[in-house]
């Protein structure tokens, strides 16, 4: 188990897909999950290395909620079908660098919960990608 401030550290560098899908278990259970408990969690099973990228995001959000879930990658354009849930995805490109992060969507490709607050990639930056999390049919 790493200690508390190192999993902050992890976190706050680059822990916002991560940070993400915590609160999309919230919206799902109307709970809240703690995030130093979810870390160990997460990279103890595997589904996300200490540096907070996740390896499996279906996973993550299984875990908490006892659903099976699936997830799949999509345009800025798709708009989630009914019971679907979005991460969006936004780059800022700048001389010698592209910054990345992740927020939970509205459901119309508008930001319903930055990590970060008010992130500057997220107000200067693009939509790129977006990332679907929908129940896997039993």
């Amino acid at each position: 188990m790493k200690a508390p401030q190192k999993i902050a550290e992890a976190i706050g560098a680059s822990g916002c897909y991560f940070l993400s899908i915590l609160h999309l278990e919230s919206l799902i259970d109307g709970g809240s999950v703690d995030p130093f408990d979810a870390y160990n969690i997460a990279t103890a099973r595997g589904y996300m290395r200490e540096d907070c990228y996740i390896l499996d995001p279906a996973a993550v959000l299984g875990f908490f909620n006892r659903d099976k879930w699936e997830v799949f990658h999509a345009t800025p354009e798709y708009l989630p079908k009914p019971g679907e849930l979005e991460i969006l995805r936004f780059e800022r490109v700048t001389p010698g660098m592209t910054y990345s992060h992740f927020v939970v969507g509205d459901g119309k490709g508008a930001v319903a919960f930055d990590p970060y607050g008010v992130s500057r990639t997220v107000r200067d930056g693009a939509l790129v990608s977006k990332r679907i999390f929908k129940r896997k049919e039993a």
